[in-house]
């Protein structure tokens, strides 16, 4: 099997300054439904991971369902879906096993996945967090600009 690991915020969807994705505010990035399109037809697994801070903060949990719901919408719409979907509900302060670039998001999956490394990656626009993963995991790290066009493969 031969995954894309793709990052949410940034990479995926607009994401404001402040980091919280909010429903009034959500758009999906240029290229994102032609690159997905692409990755399937060249039967890549489609895997979305995302560091999602909301544990304990009422907004910022209603915020990621409600983009998350208009994301999966947009997708089916455009004939698509992702195979799997992590997030990490912990913020930096927890310290959990989850958060990237630490894998413990994608550990399960992996064991029970036989991925091909050399033809799998991330898509993402953080080097720490989507970088450090795909260098902790053993697969390319693709970045991209943040809020920028999603690559066409």
């Amino acid at each position: 099997m031969h995954v894309a690991f793709l990052d949410r915020d940034g990479t995926l969807i607009h994401e404001p300054p402040d980091g919280l994705v909010r429903p009034e505010e959500f758009r999906v990035l240029s290229g994102v439904t032609e690159g997905l399109r692409a990755l399937k037809a060249q039967g890549f697994t489609l895997v979305m991971i995302t560091n999602q801070s909301f544990l304990g903060s009422s907004e910022r949990q209603m915020c990621f369902e409600k983009t998350q719901e208009m994301l999966f919408s947009a997708l089916k719409h455009a004939g698509l879906a992702f195979d799997f979907v992590f997030f990490c509900p912990h913020s930096e302060a927890e310290d959990c096993n989850c958060r990237k670039p630490k894998t413990g998001m994608v550990d399960e999956f992996l064991r029970e996945h036989e991925i091909n490394k050399a033809r799998s990656f991330i898509v993402g626009d953080r080097e720490s967090a989507d970088g450090g993963l795909a260098r902790a995991i053993g697969v390319r790290y693709l970045k991209m600009e943040p809020n920028g066009t999603f690559p066409l493969f």
